[in-house]
């Protein structure tokens, strides 16, 4: 998986063989979130949210308004 900015990842699960009990989970940007696919990954950050293992306080630290990727 690459990034629109060129960083490559290689996950370590799916959406189906995530563990209940994960530390952390970092969304890699890229020109797909625009789709109706990148859905998908609604409850799984506001499940994180919930677990305190992101927050949007963060986003909104550096100006980016929650859920500002699914308005468009």
């Amino acid at each position: 998986m690459r990034s629109i900015g060129g960083v490559r990842c290689l996950p370590d699960y799916t959406f189906e063989t995530i563990p209940d009990d994960y530390a952390a989970l970092v969304l890699v940007g890229g020109m797909n979130w625009w789709g109706e696919e990148a859905r998908r990954v609604v409850p799984l950050v506001e499940q994180a949210q919930a677990r305190q293992i992101v927050g949007r306080r963060d986003m909104r630290r550096f100006g980016i308004p929650w859920r500002a990727w699914l308005s468009q």
